[in-house]
């Protein structure tokens, strides 16, 4: 009798040395790629078939990703320890004046304009010109400047209202296009 064959599944190669277990910022893109990082070993795309791992080597600004999206360009951002990285599916590009940026959430807003969370420093909107900070003028009704300052996501609803969530008890924020509101 004929066995059937063993199935045989992609494996990650790690190469970089770090003990980091946490898969994080997962994107599923317009193509089928998955991509998700692996704090200090940059990020990896499976195809389907197999992984490919992209670090700084490659031309990815920092091996310490935290964010993935993808942009109605069809790039590939990557919110990094230095900024954004894009990605065309060829070569990568810092965005100019992010680097000493490091960043923990990213979005793209319907306008085309980049909105992300700046660890410790509120929430930065780049129109691909100027680099505008956005919330560090506000401080949080209960707890003052302390958690509206770490952002973990960022999201736009259907009536353009861009959403902001604070960590550690530090509630949502919403921008409606002139303010922003806090809640709890």
């Amino acid at each position: 009798s004929k066995r059937p064959k063993a199935e045989r599944h992609a494996q990650i190669i790690r190469t970089n040395g770090t003990k980091s277990e946490n898969v994080g910022c997962r994107l599923l893109d317009k193509d089928g790629n998955l991509w998700f990082n692996i704090d200090g070993e940059g990020v990896y795309r499976y195809d389907g078939k197999s992984f490919t791992n992209f670090t700084m080597k490659d031309g990815l600004s920092s091996n310490h990703v935290s964010t993935i999206i993808q942009a109605r360009s069809g790039n590939i951002l990557f919110g990094t320890k230095k900024g954004i990285c894009s990605y065309d599916g060829k070569k990568f590009t810092t965005v100019p004046t992010t680097d000493s940026l490091s960043l923990t959430a990213l979005l793209e807003d319907q306008a085309g304009n980049l909105w992300f969370g700046v660890l410790n420093k509120g929430i930065y909107r780049y129109d691909g010109m100027n680099l505008m900070p956005m919330l560090c003028q506000y401080e949080h009704p209960f707890y003052g400047v302390k958690f509206e300052k770490y952002i973990i996501d960022i999201l736009q609803d259907k009536n353009g209202n861009i959403w902001f969530s604070s960590w550690n008890g530090g509630g949502v924020w919403r921008y409606d296009g002139k303010e922003f509101k806090s809640f709890l």
